[in-house]
C-alpha cells in the first residue's frame, strides 16, 4: 500500500478533501499525483501538523464553548431581566429621551432672540448674532440633524 486515495485520506483523517490539498498546498503534507497520496509520507507530515497544531484547534474549540456559554448566560440574564420587568422597551426609551430632548433642544435654538437683547442691551444686535453663531457652530456637534451654518 504505497498511496492512498484522497477519499479514504480525509475519512481516515476526519477531513476533508479539500482541506487535504490546502495541507499539500500549504506545503504541509505531500501533494497527490492522480487523486493518490504516497502513504506512510502523508501520514507521518499528517501526524507531524496535528501535533504542532492540536494547541491551536484545542484553545479554538475552548473558546467556541466559552462564547457559546456566555452567549447562554447573556440570554438568560436578559431573559431574567424581562421576568423582572428590568428592561425597558426601545421605542419606550426613545419616547422617554424625546420628552426631556425636543424640549432642551426648542430652547436651545431660541437662546439668541431671547437672551441676544439681555446679554448686551446696547447692541442686542450683536449679541444675538454672536449666540447665533455659537448656537449654529455647536448644534451640528451634539445634534446631527441640525445642518452646519
Amino acid at each position: 500500500m504505497n498511496t492512498i486515495r484522497a477519499s479514504v485520506l480525509a475519512d481516515l483523517a476526519g477531513v476533508s478533501e479539500r482541506r487535504l490539498r490546502q495541507l499539500a498546498e500549504a506545503k504541509h503534507i505531500p501533494a497527490a499525483k492522480r487523486g493518490q497520496y504516497p502513504t506512510a509520507d502523508t501520514l507521518r507530515a499528517l501526524f507531524s501538523y496535528f501535533r504542532k497544531h492540536s494547541g491551536d484547534l484545542k484553545t479554538r474549540a475552548m473558546q467556541e464553548q466559552v462564547r457559546e456559554r456566555k452567549e447562554r448566560a447573556d440570554g438568560k440574564a436578559l431573559s431574567n431581566a424581562q421576568l423582572r420587568r428590568q428592561l425597558v422597551p426601545m421605542s419606550a426609551a426613545i419616547s422617554a429621551c424625546a420628552r426631556w430632548a425636543i424640549p432642551i433642544r426648542e430652547a436651545f435654538l431660541s437662546l439668541p432672540g431671547s437672551q441676544g437683547p439681555l446679554c448686551n442691551p446696547a447692541d442686542p444686535g450683536h449679541a444675538t448674532a454672536t449666540l447665533q453663531h455659537w448656537v449654529d457652530s455647536t448644534l451640528p456637534r451634539i445634534d446631527p440633524t441640525k445642518p452646519k451654518a
